[in-house]
């Protein structure tokens, strides 16, 4: 099957998304974006910049974790089961999942210093999500910093959306056609120039943060 023309930008995305799986896109039936008006139920979800702490880590001394807090609220007509998921990248080819990583006496070092406590850590933050601003949750989300030179960190929030699309590809072990699902997805791509090591808790610079299919 010919491979259907589509814009540059959509077309790296679909790419990201199938290396995480094996998949090559050999044979890609489409390469979809969101629909502009969602046809399923969306979750309001506000993203707080991106920062780096430097925290004592058991056996390790002091390491770099990038670390960012959100709220989401379920303005929707029903009450939706939360079960987020948050995957770092840098162009560098870093690639980690949130907490992978992450001591858990990493994660309440850093509750502590933030001093909310409505904060939840990734665990306490699934669960059923009532409708109705009354009962939206705060959630914290950590990675380890493994690359101190990356250029561009991008953060890819999933579970907030139940738009999904698919499309076959060619499994490159098998080279038997196989269907991928993509889910909407929040990307946020942040602009870190010089050595992250410097940063401190300054926000890093978000570049762009937008719903795509990954």
């Amino acid at each position: 099957m010919a491979l259907q023309f589509v814009p540059r930008r959509v077309l790296v995305l679909v790419l990201m998304a199938l290396a995480s799986v094996g998949l090559t896109a050999s044979s890609v039936a489409m390469a979809p974006e969101p629909n502009p008006i969602p046809v399923r139920w969306q979750l309001d979800l506000d993203v707080g910049p991106l920062r780096v702490a430097s925290v004592d880590t058991p056996g390790l001394g002091p390491m770099l974790y990038f670390y960012l807090t959100y709220t989401v609220t379920n303005n929707t007509d029903e009450d939706i089961l939360l079960a987020p998921s948050f995957d770092l990248s840098t162009e560098t080819g870093i690639n980690v999942v949130a907490g992978q990583g992450v001591p858990a006496s990493v994660t309440r070092e850093i509750l502590g210093r933030l001093n909310n406590p409505l904060l939840n850590d990734q665990v306490n933050m699934i669960g059923v999500l009532r409708r109705g601003v009354a009962h939206a949750r705060e959630g914290l989300v950590v990675w380890p910093v493994r690359d101190v030179t990356a250029d561009e960190v991008r953060v890819y929030m999933a579970g907030f959306s139940g738009e999904t699309a698919r499309i076959q590809v060619i499994d490159r072990q098998s080279g038997n056609p196989r269907d991928v699902v993509l889910r909407k997805t929040l990307m946020a791509i942040h602009r870190t120039p010089g050595n992250i090591d410097g940063v401190g808790s300054q926000p890093l610079g978000r570049a762009e943060a937008r719903w795509i299919m990954r």
